[in-house]
């Protein structure tokens, strides 16, 4: 007997003990019920603010409420905030003044929003009296996703504490965490962010001209280095110098109608005939170029070059009445035929009669008689201009052409 029943005794400490090892596998290999996105936080939590803590009537101060929600991949809570909203939200005895909503700020699992409120009290049965804010209720809503559902709880609702505020006093009585919060609020950090991201653009724009700066100066640096000394530029067409004549005459007569003859407007005149004979009878003319802003002396006339590089070359000729009759008594092979000679002639006769205006020995001559003058010496190089008579080519202006940084 005793025999069977240690036997059977240790048969069932040996199915027990199986028992036991299977359960306890079977619990470790369970998988877990909490989920990466659980959190062990309140669904929703909200905190007053307010920007003093002792007002006196009729001060306008500011009240923020600031709330937290949870908001992952499983886990949603929205809130319903029609009850925040300055028409709807009672905070009596104080009256709502304006209000203030801001960017919300994600911070997973979290997600924070903010609400400024101004008001103020015009009671004057609260001096030297603490006065609540009272308290605000939040209603908001949980949902749970699992896969593709989509589960929404029951409405539930929160309720932020009353906020004590100190009519003529420096603290609440009830105040037991009395802290010095800080000013800042959402709208002070965008306001920032804005600001910086502004003064930043702006940065880049100067930091970006100053370099197209710098670069034109050191082009134009290197360029004036390896340009030499002496250059020769490309010789001009005797028709752009006969129109550029031209065009000086035009407005020589404008400025005369205007204001009338002076020895500067004749020597002008003079000027414009000198490089037209030249042209006319192949002789050569000097030219002078200017990189910048071109100053003619007497007996100097500036023709604007280029496009975009608005240069300048200022030409003078030395053509004289007596020039012109031993250029034409010459008996040179291409002598100018009839018509392109009488045009010529044209010019040394108006060359003659502003000579006479410009050194007179006896009287001076008529405004009339230089009006005169100046329409037939005008017409002479029109006609030399568009008889296209000028055969010879123009030889180089001179056997030393400056470019000049200032003239």
């Amino acid at each position: 007997m005793t025999a069977g029943f240690g036997r059977v005794a240790a048969i069932v400490l040996v199915v027990a003990s199986a028992a036991a090892f299977t359960s306890t596998r079977s619990r470790a290999q369970a998988p877990s019920s909490e989920t990466p996105d659980s959190v062990e936080a309140d669904p929703l939590k909200c905190w007053w603010r307010a920007s003093t803590n002792a007002i006196v009537v009729g001060e306008q101060f500011a009240v923020t409420i600031t709330c937290a929600v949870v908001e992952t991949s499983t886990i949603t809570v929205e809130p319903d905030l029609t009850a925040l909203e300055p028409t709807v939200v009672q905070l009596a005895p104080f009256q709502v003044v304006g209000s203030k909503s801001f960017q919300d700020i994600p911070s997973p699992p979290l997600r924070y929003f903010q609400r400024e409120y101004t008001v103020r009290l015009l009671d004057d049965r609260f001096f030297g009296m603490d006065v609540e804010v009272p308290p605000v209720v939040v209603s908001y809503h949980i949902h749970t996703r699992s896969g593709q559902k989509e589960t929404e709880g029951r409405t539930q609702t929160y309720i932020l504490l009353p906020l004590p505020i100190r009519v003529l006093s420096l603290v609440p009585q009830g105040a037991t965490d009395i802290q010095d919060a800080a000013e800042e609020t959402f709208g002070s950090i965008e306001a920032r962010r804005t600001l910086a991201t502004g003064a930043f653009a702006g940065g880049a724009i100067l930091i970006g001209l100053s370099v197209v700066l710098l670069s034109v100066a050191v082009v134009r640096s290197v360029g004036q280095r390896r340009q030499p000394a002496s250059v020769v530029r490309r010789p001009l067409s005797p028709r752009r110098v006969l129109r550029c004549c031209l065009s000086d005459m035009r407005a020589l007569k404008r400025d005369v109608m205007q204001q009338g003859w002076t020895p500067e407007r004749v020597s002008r005149a003079q000027t414009s005939l000198r490089l037209a004979a030249a042209i006319a009878l192949g002789r050569p003319f000097a030219r002078r170029v200017a990189e910048r802003e071109p100053t003619a002396r007497d007996g100097e006339l500036v023709m604007r070059t280029g496009i975009f590089r608005r240069s300048a070359s200022i030409l003078s000729a030395a053509a004289t009445p007596a020039s012109i009759d031993l250029d034409l008594a010459d008996g040179q092979p291409q002598r100018p035929s009839g018509r392109t000679e009488g045009a010529i002639r044209e010019v040394q006769q108006t060359l003659q009669v502003f000579a006479t205006a410009r050194y007179p020995r006896d009287a001076r001559l008529e405004q009339s008689t230089l009006d005169q003058a100046l329409e037939t010496g005008a017409g002479a190089v029109r006609r030399l201009l568009f008889m296209k008579l000028v055969h010879r080519p123009v030889p180089p202006a001179s056997p030393q052409v400056s470019r000049l940084g200032h003239v």
